[in-house]
């Protein structure tokens, strides 16, 4: 039967699917997969969600102005000219060992030239060397690949909340390791937890008989596109220490910094790697990614980077299924090693994410929609609570809609005027209500994002659905 799938909210603010029809063939409804592979088609992803609904009808300022303006996937576009140049300046020939295979965790040179780009942009307390860098085909992979070392099947790692929505997918699809969110106060609903939520959460998770292993933190945050406190990193790395958990921090924005944000207590960037007496360097571990620092999410390419010689090693039995192209391995070696040009790459991405940042605050206040000041990556977490305590999702049911159902309800109203922003639910936030506006975009389309949304708000206010 030719099928497809679509979304619908709950009033419990799960997601339903519909069957439509579409002119694809699909398997058939009996043929034998596995369960772990069930479990994956069964969850789905707010995030890859909206992208979907994005890719169906994509916005186009000259050939579909009435498409789908997509501000909700994390992807820095404002450098885009100034990389397509430098990689087409590359004179890099083919070469037979460009068709051959290679090191399947990276060659030495791309390896060190990581190891520099580090040690100098994180101001690491120790030199990162090759041997401490395993190259893999994304940040998804890098921590997949992680959590398949760190954990066993249905072990979990601890992660503050709100998080990345892509850590789920990472830390389960595969390894089939369980999440335990570690949730904020409710004084402070919208910011990171003190150290104290995690000491609840893992007496919690151990008293159901669930063995924790790793703390996954994202540093800078995502969504809220803000730096994590010393003090407050610190206490995390000390508790992980204490109870002999491993640590993975994802500083994919960590070369993202753009203001300084102290007037609003934004603190500096500090890596991990820049922690001196860093507790338990061995089972301390980064991930660091070119999607987002140099704007090449399209490249697939990203880096472990640990002490540990035991979890290198436990790493490459995966390296054959997360490797990346000898092609682009030689790509990026040449930028990389060219640091006239990272140097001046940084300095003009810092400038111009600052700049978007400004302006796409500047039409947030002026229209009064609530935000949390950033300092780091290119996004800002907005209030929306205001307008999802308003809006009444449709629906027969009679039982009082909860707060995360009202905010899949903008999030699919905001879809039909025409804008994509990730609710939310997609990075497990504490509180329904807040969403990530993504600007690192084309001026005039995140102008006309904005007006798109304030009219879905005017809209909420004046009929209240």
């Amino acid at each position: 039967m030719r099928l497809r799938l679509t979304l619908a909210v709950d009033l419990n603010g799960r997601l339903k699917q519909k069957k439509s029809k579409l002119r694809v063939h699909t398997m058939s409804s009996t043929t034998n997969i596995s369960r772990r592979a069930e479990e994956n088609l069964a969850t789905e992803n707010l995030l890859w969600t909206g992208i979907r609904k994005f890719m169906s009808n994509p916005f186009h300022a000259e050939t579909n102005k009435n498409g789908i303006i997509n501000l909700g996937t994390a992807e820095n576009k404002i450098m885009a000219e100034v990389m397509l140049d430098k990689l087409n300046s590359l004179s890099q020939p083919f070469t037979l060992d460009t068709l051959q295979y290679g090191n399947m965790y990276g060659s030495h040179p791309l390896r060190a030239a990581i190891a520099a780009l580090i040690t100098k942009g994180f101001h690491t307390v120790e030199p990162v060397e090759a041997e401490h860098v395993f190259v893999v085909n994304g940040a998804g992979s890098a921590v997949n690949n992680l959590t398949m070392v760190l954990c066993d099947e249905g072990e979990a790692v601890m992660i503050p909340a709100p998080f990345y929505g892509g850590f789920n997918p990472d830390a389960k699809n595969a390894a089939r390791a369980t999440i335990v969110p570690v949730p904020s106060s409710s004084e402070d609903p919208d910011s990171l937890p003190p150290v104290s939520a995690f000491r609840t959460a893992l007496a919690k998770a151990r008293s159901e008989n669930i063995t924790v292993r790793a703390i996954i933190l994202c540093s800078p945050n995502n969504p809220t596109g803000r730096t994590v406190p010393r003090a407050l990193l610190r206490s995390y790395i000390e508790f992980a220490n204490e109870e002999g958990l491993h640590v993975v921090s994802d500083e994919v924005y960590g070369l993202s910094v753009y203001r300084d944000g102290s007037a609003e207590g934004l603190e500096p960037f500090e890596s991990v790697l820049a922690i001196r007496d860093l507790p338990d360097p061995e089972r301390t571990h980064v991930v660091w990614s070119f999607s987002k620092d140099f704007g090449m999410s399209g490249m697939r390419s990203a880096a472990i980077i640990t002490r540990s010689t035991r979890v290198f090693n436990a790493l490459k039995p995966l390296a054959p299924f997360t490797a990346i192209p000898r092609v682009i391995e030689e790509a990026l070696t040449s930028m990389l090693t060219d640091e006239h040009f990272v140097t001046s790459y940084k300095a003009e991405n810092s400038k111009r994410l600052s700049a978007c940042y400004d302006y796409v605050t500047s039409l947030l206040q002026s229209n009064g929609i609530p935000f949390k000041p950033a300092n780091a990556a290119f996004f800002v977490w907005i209030d929306l609570r205001r307008w999802t305590d308003a809006i009444v999702p449709a629906s027969t049911d009679s039982v009082q809609p909860t707060g995360r159902a009202k905010e899949l309800a903008l999030f699919e109203r905001l879809i039909d005027a025409g804008l994509y922003l990730a609710p939310g639910a997609a990075f497990e936030s504490p509180e329904s209500g807040w969403f990530r506006v993504v600007f690192a975009a084309d001026r005039n389309v995140v102008g006309l994002a904005i007006e798109r949304l304030v009219k879905v708000l005017k809209d909420v206010e004046n009929a209240g659905l």
